[in-house]
């Protein structure tokens, strides 16, 4: 009798399956938010510049309004009930989304930055953390939710933009310029694109049709927020294609009535009404008026919003609700599982604030062509000692190779710490065309010409710049190099351009040479270290001589890099 009693009272003490729904709701969210605090703080600071990608901010809020939505709404589902399928599937998810944020960044350097692939993390977190504490059968029911939070990643909207940003802000300031033989509230002028002058009270003034006013930024805003209702709405696949295309239509429409009723309030009060009064709000309220008519208009699309009701799942059985039993009666286990790897992800998150010296939140480089004027060393003088016209057959017809000579001044009231009687040299290898970097890489080069390599690895330059010192023997001449290399992306005159930077020295006597120790970052050399030991990044070995030459070479090259980056702020 004791022991049925102790067991009643065991029951009775047990937490309610809606307390421990609430409880784990808020467990997942809050690793998520701690796994990747950082990238969403980029996100988040998008909102307040006027850019097409400011939207892309949306996409972590409008993903958990569908969540709700999905989890209240219950479809047909997979009849699961085997924990072993939930770790099945939650582990190699989990797994992934930390693969991406702590290995990725060592392999892709800066360009991890620039192609924001930090951001194709959450996605794989969220689905392994639903998976593991509330089943495989409820990663099924919001898996289009998840999908959405793809939405995130900035590059296509980038490629998308340079791509069709100019055919849009032409079409439309066209069809401005063709609207203003009706209505004449303005004048293009002549032989300047996009350009309207504007006459009040006898004064003229010109205002410019940008891109961040041709409606782009509009279009972008609603193909996510339509995508996202496509998702909760029901009716024909082909009849939500068509509310989607109309509702882009609309949005391009109303805007280029901003632009007109811009013009009038500029013509009747002046340019501060029509440019500190009504711009910066116009744009935002025309936006939000062709979204809610759109919602408004579903039903002229036979489609409708979908009411939330329960189903039977495929077997028969009912499926989990809301103040129904658990599917997952126990998840302790899980939830310490999720609880670590937000904790991992978001060491390695807060980590790439570093990037910062280098490229901005989305990915736009900081840095220009590395040259005389942003590469100088303290103490050192720097010149140009070479050109080899010869690289464009190898890199492109618009690709440059440039040798530079470092020289330490001894006499140089600004001392530096890196001091040495030889000579440092730098190539600076430039294009547009990234690929030809890894067809043309520097160790195939070497090896090409029968070089020996002695020590490859890779090496942390700073800024989130992740380097290969190379250790090399010229059997030919009976010589030894040594070189630090590295690949980040630069803003040229025509665009973005990548450069190959190599640091590197002859022959090089570690007894002329002197350098402070090596500063690193921690958690990117245990990267590192832990990369060598499980994929053999680090091989050969040196003696202690030329392990102080090679330590002193990466130390002048993180000198380098953050030359370039403070002349990059």
């Amino acid at each position: 009798m004791k022991g049925l009693r102790l067991r009643s009272r065991r029951r009775k003490s047990r937490v309610s399956p809606r307390t421990s729904l609430t409880l784990r709701v808020a467990l997942v969210l809050a690793a998520c938010l701690a796994a990747y605090h950082y990238s969403l703080t980029t996100l988040a600071s998008a909102f307040s510049i006027d850019s097409p990608l400011a939207y892309v901010g949306l996409v972590p809020l409008i993903a958990g309004g569908l969540v709700l939505i999905k989890a209240i709404n219950q479809g047909s589902e997979p009849d699961i009930h085997d924990r072993h399928v939930d770790y099945i599937v939650g582990l190699p998810l989990l797994a992934a989304a930390l693969a991406i944020v702590i290995f990725l960044p060592l392999q892709q350097s800066t360009f991890f930055w620039l192609w924001r692939i930090d951001l194709l993390s959450p996605p794989f977190f969220v689905a392994g953390a639903v998976a593991l504490v509330f089943g495989a059968r409820a990663l099924w029911r919001v898996r289009l939710p998840v999908l959405f939070l793809f939405l995130m990643w900035p590059l296509p909207y980038s490629i998308f933009l340079n791509t069709f940003t100019d055919r849009v802000t032409s079409f439309t300031t066209s069809v401005v310029s063709s609207l203003l033989g009706f209505i004449p509230v303005a004048q293009p002028v002549s032989g300047a694109d996009g350009v309207f002058a504007i006459t009040h009270d006898g004064a003229t003034f010109q205002v410019s049709v940008a891109s961040a006013c041709s409606g782009i930024n509009g279009l972008v805003g609603f193909l996510l927020i339509g995508a996202a209702s496509v998702l909760v709405v029901r009716g024909p696949m082909i009849l939500k294609a068509v509310w989607l295309a109309a509702g882009l239509v609309l949005i391009w429409a109303i805007n280029v009535a901003r632009i007109l009723l811009l013009f009038a309030v500029g013509q009747l009060w002046g340019e501060g009404a029509a440019i500190d009064g009504v711009h910066p709000v116009a744009g935002l309220v025309a936006f939000n008026l062709g979204v809610v008519a759109m919602i408004l208009l579903l039903p002229r699309f036979r489609l409708r919003v979908a009411r939330p009701e329960v189903r039977r799942s495929m077997a028969g059985s009912s499926t989990v609700s809301l103040s129904g039993q658990l599917a997952v009666s126990r998840a302790a286990l899980a939830c310490a599982l999720v609880l670590v790897a937000g904790a991992l992800a978001g060491i390695a998150n807060g980590q790439m604030d570093r990037y910062q010296l280098l490229a901005q939140d989305f990915g736009t480089p900081r840095l220009t062509d590395l040259s005389l004027s942003n590469a100088q060393v303290a103490g050192w003088s720097l010149g140009q000692v070479d050109t080899y016209p010869w690289v464009r057959q190898y890199f492109g017809p618009d690709a440059s190779w440039t040798r530079y000579e470092y020289d330490w001044q001894a006499a140089s009231p600004n001392a530096s710490t890196f001091k040495s009687d030889q000579p440092v040299l730098m190539d600076v290898i430039s294009t547009s065309n990234l690929t030809a970097f890894s067809t043309y890489g520097l160790e195939d080069c070497y090896r090409f010409h029968n070089y020996t390599v002695l020590d490859a690895r890779s090496v942390d330059l700073g800024g989130g710049v992740v380097g290969q010192a190379l250790a090399y023997h010229n059997p030919l001449t009976q010589t030894d190099w040594l070189a630090v290399y590295w690949q980040w992306p630069v803003l040229g005159g025509g665009g973005d351009r990548y450069e190959r930077v190599v640091i590197n020295m002859l022959n090089p006597d570690p007894s002329q040479l002197s350098a402070p120790p090596l500063s690193t970052n921690a958690a990117t050399s245990a990267g590192l270290s832990l990369e060598g030991w499980l994929w053999g990044a680090n091989s050969g070995g040196l003696g202690d001589a030329m392990t102080r030459a090679r330590d002193f070479l990466i130390g002048f090259s993180q000198q380098v890099v953050a030359a370039a980056a403070s002349q990059g702020q």
